[in-house]
């Protein structure tokens, strides 16, 4: 993505096409309670999903096709430590998998784990305010933002994408969406998100003791 020279204010008017197209496309995000903690990742591999959930660690049970409320839905008001309802379907080269109110897909050994079938970009945030970006190639994490605790992390998402965050209401979702745009080529619609998808309820991966950072990389036989 073209780096600006000066970052605008956000809520500024702004002439350029691009500001368009990858931050105001966003604001979904940041407006809407469905939206309050979301993972998704995109993974450049034409295979069949199943290699990818397996390269990431995790057993699964099919689903059917499922609309993001559906899924939203899953755990009927109550939450289950142990699965993680998943959408996933194709963007360009992509495929990109869905969790409404998951995080399976921001643990960076399951992250590293799918980037040994490709490249891997995964966007996390929650409601309690944590919020990551992950990018991995390769079967090892080749950078991570961490916007909640790391203030270099979100000027770096400032300088990417050319928005000042500083504002507490500033769209750090949003802003957070539209780097990701400039790095797979492809924009993630609202109206795409909540359509129906091919689905999956995931067995969430068990971290050893060991490994606080849940880093370990699972064994993948292709």
């Amino acid at each position: 993505m073209p780096q600006r020279t000066a970052v605008p204010e956000w809520g500024a008017t702004f002439g350029q096409d691009e500001w368009v197209a990858t931050i105001e496309g966003y604001v979904w995000a940041d407006s809407e309670e469905d939206f309050i903690s979301l993972t998704v990742a995109w993974i450049k591999y034409s295979g069949p999903t199943g290699d990818v959930l397996r390269a990431g660690g995790n057993t699964w049970t099919p689903w059917g096709r499922q609309t993001f409320m559906s899924a939203l839905d899953f755990h009927g008001g109550d939450f289950d430590v142990d699965h993680e309802p998943l959408l996933f379907d194709r963007l360009g080269p992509w495929l990109v998998l869905i969790a409404p109110n998951g995080f399976e897909y921001a643990y960076p050994g399951v992250v590293a784990g799918a980037s040994r079938l490709g490249d891997v970009v995964s966007v996390y945030w929650n409601v309690e305010g944590n919020m990551s970006i992950r990018e991995a190639q390769h079967g090892q994490i080749a950078r991570h933002l961490d916007l909640r605790i790391n203030e270099s992390d979100l000027r770096q998402v400032e300088r990417e994408v050319g928005v000042s965050l500083d504002d507490p209401y500033a769209p750090v979702h949003a802003a957070s969406l539209a780097l990701v745009e400039g790095l797979t080529g492809e924009v993630l619609d609202r109206d795409w998100v909540l359509a129906e998808h091919e689905g999956v309820v995931l067995d969430r991966r068990v971290w050893a003791g060991d490994d606080p950072g849940s880093i370990a990389v699972a064994p993948y036989d292709p």
